[in-house]
C-alpha cells in the first residue's frame, strides 16, 4: 500500500529529492534516461477524479540513483486539499516508453 511521502502547502513550491537502488542496494544508473510524475486528483473516497502531468523532474549529475522533482507553487495552488495520488514515470530500460516505476501518496494543506 503506497504511503504519504510528501506534504505540500499551499503558496510554497517544494523541490524533493528521491532516490532509487536496485534489489541488491546498487543506485541505480538513469544516464540517458527522461522522467516526469503525474498527481491523481482523489476525492474524499479516494477515487481518481482527474490526473496532472508535469516534466519537471531533473536527474542529478552528481549522485547517482537520485531524482529531485519540483512542485511550483502554482501547481502546488491548484490542487485541492487532501491526499492525491503520486507516480514516478519513467522511461528507464522501455526504449522511450515511460512507465509508472514508483507509486506514493501526497498530503496537500493550508500554509
Amino acid at each position: 500500500m503506497a504511503e504519504v511521502i510528501l506534504t505540500l502547502i499551499k503558496g510554497e513550491g517544494k523541490e524533493f529529492p528521491l532516490t532509487f537502488n536496485d534489489q541488491s542496494g546498487n543506485r541505480l544508473d538513469f544516464t540517458g534516461s527522461s522522467f516526469s510524475f503525474a498527481i491523481d486528483i482523489m476525492d474524499e473516497e479516494g477515487v481518481k477524479q482527474s490526473t496532472i502531468e508535469k516534466e519537471s523532474v531533473t536527474v542529478s549529475q552528481s549522485e547517482k540513483g537520485k531524482i529531485n522533482i519540483v512542485f511550483d507553487q502554482s501547481l502546488v495552488d491548484d490542487l485541492p486539499l487532501g491526499i492525491h495520488g503520486l507516480r514516478i514515470k519513467s522511461d528507464i530500460g522501455a526504449h522511450n516508453d515511460k512507465y509508472t516505476m514508483a507509486s506514493d501518496l501526497v498530503r496537500v494543506v493550508n500554509g
